[in-house]
């Protein structure tokens, strides 16, 4: 309860004419390397909150490097994330606020509270005026949805891969001795080639699945679980290892990923998730949620950071 939040210096602003007057009141700190900054809280925090006055005459509240809050000469408000939903960013809009407008983070994204109800902060941002009141309202409250799995299209999907799954569980049986399955650093270096810059292969992105990031790997999965020609043996057994790097207990003396039962596990299920990535306009649908309310969308992960940049691509076919 005693965070470093709770002693920003920030006073809440009612309005534009708030804003305006902290601005005006407020000097630059000069003398620094970068440009002179004014202040928005503690004169020695200037480098996480200032404020700024744009040509138009808006006022922005500055946190770090991002116009988090901007207040218009029309006395409406713009709030933005900077497509980082941290709880720094959720602590400092009801500090610039005040009471009307809560934030915290929720479902991985930042969500405001504006007289009772929910909304989620979109990249666009949300644009906020007064009511006859004097309460804040949002003006443009997004199209929230969440995404319920199609099971009839779920298994349509997993079975356009039948083969790689049948070659998992066989593999799985042949090297896993009832204990655990060992793969050396030699068995990577002889398939996918020696490492020239140093790292080892779990920070090597052509043979990991991560999907939180949009990478080669993505692309290279796809063509090892797709092949169909005569070297389609070799592609499996890279697709099975790259599900083993994502997965196993590294043992950091040796370099060996040890795989147990439970890890065997987690690869299918890492399976199954990058197919569904890979289909999610068909095998998730849109559900609509009520303006002014938010629910965790368990499947929202398909639908952002990597994945997104994967679609966008055309990288699907």
């Amino acid at each position: 309860m005693f965070g470093y939040s709770r002693n920003s210096g920030i006073s809440w602003f009612r309005d534009y004419g708030d804003a305006l007057h902290k601005y005006e009141s407020t000097t630059d700190i000069r003398g620094r390397t970068e440009e002179p900054k004014r202040p928005l809280g503690h004169r020695k925090s200037v480098d996480m909150y200032s404020i700024v006055k744009l040509d138009n005459g808006d006022i922005q509240c500055v946190l770090y490097q991002t116009p988090v809050i901007t207040f218009h000469t029309d006395n409406t408000v713009s709030i933005k994330d900077g497509s980082w939903a941290s709880q720094t960013t959720a602590n400092f809009i009801p500090e610039v606020m005040g009471g009307d407008v809560y934030a915290r983070v929720f479902n991985a994204k930042i969500c405001l509270t504006v007289c009772g109800d929910d909304y989620f902060l979109p990249s666009e941002g949300l644009k906020l005026s007064k009511t006859e009141q004097g309460n804040w309202q949002v003006d443009n409250p997004p199209n929230n949805v969440i995404h319920h799995i199609n099971r009839k299209a779920s298994q349509l999907a997993l079975a356009k891969y039948e083969d790689f799954f049948n070659y998992l569980e066989r593999m799985m049986k042949l090297r896993f001795d009832g204990e655990r399955a060992v793969f050396c650093e030699e068995e990577y270096v002889h398939t996918f080639g020696e490492l020239k810059d140093g790292t080892n292969y779990m920070g090597r992105s052509d043979c990991v699945l991560n999907t939180a990031y949009q990478g080669t790997h993505l692309g290279k999965f796809k063509e090892y679980i797709t092949d169909t020609s005569e070297a389609q043996h070799m592609s499996y057994y890279k697709a099975m290892l790259t599900l083993v790097n994502t997965v196993a207990w590294i043992d950091w003396h040796s370099q060996q990923r040890r795989m147990k039962r439970v890890h065997w596990d987690k690869a299918f299920n890492e399976l199954k998730n990058f197919i569904w990535g890979l289909h999610r306009d068909e095998v998730f649908k849109e559900v609509p949620v009520a303006n002014g309310v938010v629910k965790r969308d368990a499947y929202g992960r398909f639908f952002s950071g990597g994945w997104n940049t994967y679609h966008a691509n055309n990288i699907v076919r």
